[in-house]
């Protein structure tokens, strides 16, 4: 389908900035982001 989406990008909670996790999400077993990517390599702002 196309058109405009809203994409969210998440990270859980860990001492270790450096870890992911395998979630479903939708069905699928997809990979969340680090901490660190989602904080120092993406650009993003964090909601919290």
């Amino acid at each position: 389908k196309e058109g405009m989406f809203t994409v969210y990008h998440f990270s859980l909670e860990n001492d270790n900035d450096y870890m992911n996790y395998g979630v479903y999400a939708n069905g699928l077993l997809v990979e969340t982001s680090s901490k660190r990517y989602l904080r120092d390599l993406s650009g993003m702002s964090f909601i919290e």
